[in-house]
């Protein structure tokens, strides 16, 4: 299956395969028994988890979960989001002239 969309005018959007005038070319090869309409929703939604996966690796010390335990990984991953959260409410403030110690 080949998917042919008008290029993209945001450069951060992930390239194509290949591109030819104002068009991008996209190409899925699948043994799946799906519609096209319904083959392209799957591989990209698949998609766009690998770029969250890759977002949380690269961003986020998030490349290695320390056990094979999801209760301690679960624990582990909210430490994180807490940890990053206050250091995310922190930098506001801060820009705010606000300090976490005022009343």
């Amino acid at each position: 299956m080949v998917v042919r969309r008008l290029i993209p005018e945001d450069p951060t959007e992930k390239l194509p395969l290949f591109s030819m005038g104002k068009y991008s070319y996209q190409v899925l090869l699948t043994n799946m028994k799906l519609k096209p309409l319904n083959t392209w929703r799957f591989y990209n939604g698949r998609a766009a988890l690998e770029l969250i996966i890759e977002e949380l690796k690269g961003d986020y010390p998030l490349g290695k979960i320390p056990t094979k335990y999801f209760a301690d990984n679960e624990a582990y991953f909210h430490t994180l989001f807490f940890l990053q959260s206050h250091q995310l409410v922190q930098a506001v403030m801060s820009t705010k002239g606000v300090s976490s110690h005022d009343p």
